[in-house]
Protein backbone atom coordinates (compact mmCIF):
# COMPACT_ATOMS: atom_id res chain seq x y z
CA UNK A 1 0.00 0.00 0.00
CA UNK A 2 1.66 3.31 -1.07
CA UNK A 3 1.27 6.62 1.04
CA UNK A 4 -0.31 9.82 0.31
CA UNK A 5 3.41 11.16 -0.09
CA UNK A 6 4.13 8.24 -2.30
CA UNK A 7 1.08 8.86 -4.62
CA UNK A 8 2.26 12.60 -4.79
CA UNK A 9 5.22 12.02 -5.80
CA UNK A 10 4.25 9.85 -8.42
CA UNK A 11 1.75 12.20 -9.75
CA UNK A 12 4.50 15.24 -9.71
CA UNK A 13 6.58 12.45 -11.66
CA UNK A 14 4.13 11.97 -14.16
CA UNK A 15 3.96 15.64 -14.93
CA UNK A 16 7.24 15.82 -15.30
CA UNK A 17 7.90 12.50 -17.57
CA UNK A 18 5.18 11.23 -19.84
CA UNK A 19 6.32 7.63 -19.51
CA UNK A 20 4.44 6.21 -16.57
CA UNK A 21 6.56 3.04 -16.78
CA UNK A 22 9.30 5.29 -15.74
CA UNK A 23 7.68 7.44 -13.30
CA UNK A 24 6.60 4.35 -11.24
CA UNK A 25 10.02 2.52 -11.40
CA UNK A 26 11.67 5.86 -10.12
CA UNK A 27 9.10 6.30 -7.48
CA UNK A 28 9.63 2.59 -6.18
CA UNK A 29 13.18 3.09 -6.48
CA UNK A 30 12.98 5.73 -4.01
CA UNK A 31 10.66 4.09 -1.58
CA UNK A 32 13.02 1.19 -1.31
CA UNK A 33 15.83 3.56 -0.67
CA UNK A 34 14.24 5.26 2.04
CA UNK A 35 13.10 2.26 3.67
CA UNK A 36 16.56 0.75 3.02
CA UNK A 37 17.87 3.97 5.07
CA UNK A 38 15.83 3.99 7.86
CA UNK A 39 16.54 0.52 8.60
CA UNK A 40 19.95 0.96 8.76
CA UNK A 41 19.01 4.03 10.98
CA UNK A 42 17.51 2.27 12.83
CA UNK A 43 19.81 -0.44 13.25
CA UNK A 44 22.58 1.65 13.84
CA UNK A 45 20.87 3.58 16.73
CA UNK A 46 19.87 0.29 18.36
CA UNK A 47 23.74 -0.84 18.16
CA UNK A 48 24.75 2.45 19.12
CA UNK A 49 22.32 2.69 22.26
CA UNK A 50 22.34 -1.09 23.74
CA UNK A 51 25.81 -1.43 23.63
CA UNK A 52 25.47 1.44 25.81
CA UNK A 53 23.41 0.16 28.10
CA UNK A 54 24.94 -3.49 28.13
CA UNK A 55 28.28 -1.73 29.38
CA UNK A 56 26.41 -0.11 32.10
CA UNK A 57 24.68 -2.68 33.20
CA UNK A 58 27.68 -5.11 33.42
CA UNK A 59 29.56 -2.80 36.39
CA UNK A 60 29.86 -3.40 39.65
CA UNK A 61 28.06 -0.50 40.38
CA UNK A 62 24.83 -0.57 38.79
CA UNK A 63 22.70 -0.11 41.22
CA UNK A 64 23.77 2.76 43.66
CA UNK A 65 20.80 4.47 44.37
CA UNK A 66 17.86 3.14 46.64
CA UNK A 67 14.89 3.52 49.34
CA UNK A 68 15.19 2.79 52.76
CA UNK A 69 12.68 2.27 55.27
CA UNK A 70 12.92 3.63 58.99
CA UNK A 71 10.42 3.13 61.92
CA UNK A 72 9.56 6.64 61.38
CA UNK A 73 10.15 7.81 57.75
CA UNK A 74 11.51 6.76 54.18
CA UNK A 75 15.46 7.62 53.16
CA UNK A 76 16.15 8.34 49.69
CA UNK A 77 19.77 7.86 48.29
CA UNK A 78 19.84 8.93 44.94
CA UNK A 79 23.38 8.92 43.06
CA UNK A 80 24.03 9.44 39.12
CA UNK A 81 25.19 6.18 37.49
CA UNK A 82 28.47 5.08 37.32
CA UNK A 83 28.81 4.85 33.56
CA UNK A 84 27.19 8.05 32.00
CA UNK A 85 27.50 6.78 27.99
CA UNK A 86 23.54 5.80 27.66
CA UNK A 87 22.30 8.60 29.39
CA UNK A 88 24.26 11.03 27.58
CA UNK A 89 22.96 9.27 24.58
CA UNK A 90 19.07 8.74 25.83
CA UNK A 91 19.39 11.65 28.32
CA UNK A 92 17.41 8.89 30.81
CA UNK A 93 19.39 6.95 33.59
CA UNK A 94 20.14 3.40 33.33
CA UNK A 95 19.17 3.30 37.13
CA UNK A 96 15.21 4.78 35.81
CA UNK A 97 14.95 2.50 33.12
CA UNK A 98 15.84 -0.52 35.09
CA UNK A 99 12.93 1.07 37.80
CA UNK A 100 10.13 1.68 34.99
CA UNK A 101 10.84 -2.21 33.67
CA UNK A 102 10.68 -3.66 37.32
CA UNK A 103 7.81 -1.68 37.81
CA UNK A 104 6.01 -2.99 34.39
CA UNK A 105 6.35 -6.57 36.06
CA UNK A 106 4.29 -6.02 38.86
CA UNK A 107 1.15 -7.65 38.69
CA UNK A 108 -0.78 -6.18 41.82
CA UNK A 109 -2.27 -2.59 40.61
CA UNK A 110 -1.77 -1.69 44.48
CA UNK A 111 1.85 -3.35 44.80
CA UNK A 112 2.44 -1.27 41.55
CA UNK A 113 0.83 2.01 42.79
CA UNK A 114 2.80 2.08 45.74
CA UNK A 115 6.23 1.06 44.26
CA UNK A 116 5.31 3.58 41.47
CA UNK A 117 5.19 6.87 44.23
CA UNK A 118 8.85 5.10 45.69
CA UNK A 119 10.80 5.08 42.57
CA UNK A 120 9.11 7.90 41.19
CA UNK A 121 10.56 10.19 44.14
CA UNK A 122 14.01 8.21 43.80
CA UNK A 123 13.80 8.80 39.85
CA UNK A 124 13.30 12.47 40.04
CA UNK A 125 16.07 12.91 42.35
CA UNK A 126 18.77 10.36 40.14
CA UNK A 127 17.67 12.41 37.21
CA UNK A 128 18.68 15.84 39.07
CA UNK A 129 21.72 14.76 39.65
CA UNK A 130 22.57 12.81 36.59
CA UNK A 131 21.83 16.44 35.08
CA UNK A 132 23.90 18.08 37.13
CA UNK A 133 27.34 16.59 36.34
Amino acid sequence: MYSKKDILIYLYLTKKIDNTDLCRYINQLRINDEKLDSLNYHIERWEDISSKYFRAIESLYRYISKVYFKSSNIKYIANPDFHKDFFNETNTSQQVRDMLLELIKIKSDEKRYNDDYLYGKLSKLIMNKMKKK
